[in-house]
């Protein structure tokens, strides 16, 4: 990341500690809230979310209704993609479902394929925007995001405090999730941006020629501008705020690269793909530092999943995130941190079924939750939830939705889930009664 770009998506942040006064404002009344820190504790999760922007095809882990979805759609599968395998349970084989077999088999995924709002669906409401907010926000709506309502519960319990190094990280994430309307948070909750290969954002430059003398030019040793800035910015600012930044500074910068110095395991080698150098740099910090509780990551990670057209493009973007993700769990399994450190895959909605004339999928209402990891408080479930093929008769209405009798959920339940597993028992309130994934996912 540029020094520039680094300084344009974190300049609120910096001048909410500059000058209290920008500080976000409003109030979500967290009174209500039961917090257990017996579980929290017991649980010590740690998240790491890839939101997938723009509506993700469930078809990459479902082909289970396929014959009936290429018999009915307007243009033909095979003709396009040429070869749609499916594996054992029914993934796409050459769209990740090999590595999601050996992943299911190792019990390092849980998959639900019923992700579906039937409330959307009474409303019609299928929008990027509402439905990217309302996911990342966990109500119907909106207010603060998902991790902006974690952060000030586990600040207002004791849990994560000033001394916590790093608690919340941001890759390229979607804004929501951090979203503080209706919420007011301390500073050092707001998450930090961080870029996902790792461009040390605390990092000032050694020296800097064009002030350099003629004979610092010669011995190879230029004049460090930022060095007598740093001493002088200490030595004439009174303690408080600011001169503790500045110390502050110096802290983050060594941690930042310890962690990407940090050599990876005998045997983990991620692909030099956008997701291996994210995931990779995530799980490090996940691993390296126990007070980063959620880090996520969204579009300018993973593209696009808005596949109105050119479809083919998500068979080779799902085989990369999926074998990156394999990986991952190896990295973090190496460390016997599989019970603590959780995977979590998900977008704002799914795509329809119906191949249209551009070769894509328009927007849909049922997609896949995949679960990586979390042992200590997930159950391995395996696969849940059953899809049927819905055909309204209509150009581009052809939808998979939750079999009669299968187990479905909101997606405002994914907020509930990530509540409880962080010790908040009755996350429902946050919700408007949305309560975690059941189907005997959480073991508390």
């Amino acid at each position: 990341m540029k020094r520039r770009d680094f300084l344009k998506t974190t300049s609120l942040i910096a001048s909410s500690f500059l000058f209290p006064s920008l500080a976000f404002g409003g109030e979500i009344d967290l009174s209500g809230v039961n917090f257990d820190r017996l579980i929290h504790d017991d649980n010590d999760a740690k998240t790491i979310v890839f939101f997938m922007y723009g509506g993700p095809s469930e078809l990459g882990a479902n082909l289970t209704n396929l014959d009936e979805i290429n018999q009915k759609s307007a243009n033909d599968y095979y003709d396009y993609f040429g070869t749609v395998t499916k594996t054992a349970n029914n993934f796409w084989k050459e769209a990740g479902g090999e590595a999601l077999e050996r992943m299911l088999v190792n019990e390092d995924v849980n998959i639900f394929r019923t992700c579906y709002s039937e409330l959307r669906e009474k409303s019609g409401n299928r929008s990027h925007g509402k439905s990217a907010r309302q996911t990342q926000t966990g109500r119907v709506s909106e207010g603060a995001g998902i991790f902006s309502v974690l952060a000030k519960v586990l600040h207002d319990n004791g849990v994560v405090t000033t001394n916590s190094k790093l608690p919340f990280i941001t890759f390229d994430g979607e804004p929501y999730f951090s979203s503080t309307t209706d919420i007011s948070l301390p500073n050092y909750l707001q998450p930090v941006s961080l870029y996902r290969g790792l461009d040390n954002p605390y990092d000032d430059f050694t020296g800097d020629w064009y002030y350099a003398t003629t004979q610092e030019h010669s011995n190879g040793s230029p004049y460090s501008i930022i060095e007598d800035m740093n001493r002088l910015s200490l030595e004439n600012n009174p303690a408080g705020k600011l001169a503790e930044n500045f110390k502050q500074r110096e802290v983050l910068k060594k941690f930042i690269k310890e962690i990407k110095d940090d050599p990876l395991p005998e045997g983990i080698a991620y692909p030099d793909s956008i997701m291996g150098i994210t995931l990779k740099n995530a799980v490090k910090i996940m691993l390296k530092n126990p007070d980063t509780k959620v880090i996520t990551a969204g579009s300018h990670a993973l593209g696009t999943w808005d596949e109105h057209n050119h479809a083919l493009y998500y068979v080779d973007r799902m085989k990369e995130t999926m074998e990156a993700i394999e990986i991952a769990m190896a990295h973090i399994k190496s460390a016997n941190k599989e019970g603590k450190i959780n995977i979590m895959l998900f977008g704002e909605f799914g795509r329809g079924v119906n191949l249209n004339d551009a070769k894509g999928w328009d927007h849909g209402n049922n997609q896949n939750l995949f679960l990586f990891g979390g042992k200590d408080y997930f159950n391995r479930v395996g696969i849940v939830g059953e899809t049927y093929v819905r055909d309204y008769g209509r150009v581009n209405r052809l939808y998979t939705q939750p079999k009669s009798g299968s187990y479905w959920f909101e997606p405002y339940s994914i907020a509930s889930t990530i509540y409880k597993m962080y010790g908040i028992t009755n996350p429902e309130i946050l919700t408007g009664g949305h309560g975690a994934i059941e189907a005997g996912l959480l073991k508390i």
